[in-house]
């Protein structure tokens, strides 16, 4: 008579290891990814923000066709541009090399006059900042979700003052704990435009 409660839980022990082993194989998936290449030696003080294509061209791995081919423009500091056309066509794959997401097969991409594989990694990252279409929000307060990673440190009036100027205090101000609350597993306790000003903010809050 005993020994059902003991045969039951032991059966359910598989169940916790195959959840173990799930979450396990998409770490060391990314422990096993090769480092970025960084040959880049420049580390400029300021960017001015002037970026240019030369004749830019990009596939992804296993694709025909490429994605972006013989792409060239001049991006002036201080200049607002929108990049338009259809879905797939290339739009954010093109925003993307310019962090060096991802490299080039042909052609130069210059920050200020540098090629930007000249530039050191780190310091070209450091002064851009990037609101992605897809936010990731994390099961933690509303400030620690807008200050993570290198802005952890930021002050409480950093962290208000970015949070004002991507107009997400409004909202903000009316959450029971405003910069306290906790958001929930992906920002759930958020509608999508408020998760995206809280993205925005983190921008701000970096001023790259």
């Amino acid at each position: 008579g005993l020994l059902a409660k003991p045969t039951r839980q032991l059966s359910e022990v598989n169940a916790t290891i195959q959840r173990g082993l799930a979450a396990a194989s998409d770490i060391f998936e990314v422990f096993d990814e090769p480092p970025e290449e960084d040959e880049g030696t420049i580390v400029p003080d300021d960017i001015r923000g002037e970026i240019e294509f030369r004749d830019v061209s990009f596939g992804y791995a296993g694709s025909v066709q490429p994605v972006l081919k013989n792409i060239s423009f001049k991006v002036r500091p201080g200049e607002t541009v929108g990049l338009v056309g259809k879905s797939g066509s290339g739009k954010s794959t093109l925003a993307s090399l310019i962090p060096r997401f991802y490299t080039p097969q042909s052609g130069t991409i210059l920050v200020d006059g540098i090629p930007i594989r000249d530039v050191r990694l780190a310091a070209l990252r450091s002064h851009i900042a990037v609101v992605p279409q897809d936010v990731t929000l994390f099961n933690d307060t509303v400030a620690r979700n807008i200050a993570y990673g290198a802005l952890a440190g930021c002050s409480e009036a950093e962290i208000t003052r970015a949070a004002q100027q991507a107009y997400a205090w409004p909202f903000i101000e009316r959450l029971p704990e405003r910069l306290k609350t906790i958001v929930g597993d992906d920002g759930i306790l958020l509608s999508g435009g408020e998760r995206q000003r809280i993205a925005i903010a983190r921008a701000f809050l970096k001023n790259a």
